[in-house]
């Protein structure tokens, strides 16, 4: 596979026949992934961009960018939410990441970061991870940065994403700055107005 053979499109048409098709996929053989619902339940209304891949007639990798300032402010948004990648095409240790020598995620993240720059209120891309998985959390952030024009940082701890008071959601964290203000600044900006709960 090289990338020349592959197809991108975005946005998501809940009536499209290869969507359908993945979601079909998705609902009959993905059932032991954790994440499982999160792929089915996908709102396009709830993500403000979404992009995928097709090869040969298959949708095989997607994601989107989750915009919340209820959640974390005017100015941080999160890139690959609900990243998804087909089981043939993906890595054994990093089992969201793909194997093959063609990487999905950063090319899926390069049209994301490349859309958020039409978005001037926007000044942080966020990856997020849920639990504590230090090593693999690295090796994700590694690739991401190969993309991103500023790197990708991983800020230390714990971090509560939701501010609704029966979420224990705690999530790891790194930040990438999309203009020339500082990801450390933003992030601690949006800490002073209440947004993320952090824990070491």
């Amino acid at each position: 596979m090289i990338e020349n053979e592959l197809e991108f499109f975005s946005g998501m048409d809940e009536k499209n026949q290869l969507w359908l098709n993945c979601k079909k996929f998705i609902h009959e053989f993905c059932v032991n992934d954790p994440l499982y619902k999160n792929y089915l339940d996908l709102d396009n209304k709830k993500l403000l961009f979404f992009n995928g891949i097709v090869y040969q007639n298959n949708i095989i990798s997607f994601g989107g960018i989750e915009y919340s300032p209820s959640k974390w402010g005017v100015e941080i948004a999160r890139v690959l939410t609900r990243f998804w990648i087909h089981p043939e095409y993906r890595s054994r240790g990093l089992t969201k990441w793909s194997a093959n020598k063609l990487r999905f995620s950063p090319i899926i993240l390069k049209k994301q970061l490349e859309f958020l720059k039409t978005q001037p209120q926007i000044k942080v891309a966020m990856i997020t991870r849920e639990g504590s998985y230090d090593k693999s959390f690295l090796k994700i952030i590694k690739l991401a940065s190969t993309v991103s024009a500023s790197p990708f940082e991983i800020v230390p701890g714990l971090h509560k994403l939701d501010r609704r008071p029966d979420s224990n959601e705690f999530q790891m964290i790194a930040l990438s700055s999309l203009t020339k203000e500082s990801k450390t600044g933003v992030f601690s900006k949006a800490k002073k107005l209440g947004f993320f709960k952090s824990y070491a």
